[in-house]
């Protein structure tokens, strides 16, 4: 996950823009997504850096391709929260290095929570 201009300084800011955000969220008594969702497509792009991706979309595709899609997202809102579940899935139930045994009592802990997905690291050369 630390690379090249992805140090711990970007990690750590990563977190500080989640605070921000979260902070925002509790300011105006809505869920990160609610205040998201109701951004316009123009406030949206605002918060994208488009530094690295110009070559695939600009601003002004960005904002086009989101005024196409405005119709119906009342629709799919209300389609999410009626929902009972948002699918997930879990990282916890293995990692490099945990034996058979471990990882079996893992992913039955984890299915007994719920999930039915799950990311498990394999190997160091896969």
């Amino acid at each position: 996950w630390i690379g090249p201009e992805k140090g711990v300084i970007h990690l750590a800011l990563g977190a500080v823009v989640n605070a921000v955000w979260d902070l925002w969220g509790k300011v105006l008594g809505k869920p990160v997504w609610r205040i998201v969702a109701d951004m316009t497509p123009e406030q949206y792009v605002e918060c994208i850096d488009f530094r690295y991706i110009t070559d695939a979309i600009t601003p002004e595709e960005a904002v086009a391709m989101l005024k196409e899609v405005q119709g119906g997202k009342e629709k799919r809102i209300e389609e999410a929260l009626s929902s009972k579940a948002v699918p997930a899935y879990t990282t916890s139930a293995g990692w490099l290095g945990y034996g058979q045994d471990k990882m079996k009592s893992l992913l039955r802990e984890t299915l007994a929570q719920g999930y039915k997905h799950f990311k498990l690291k394999v190997g160091g050369s896969v």
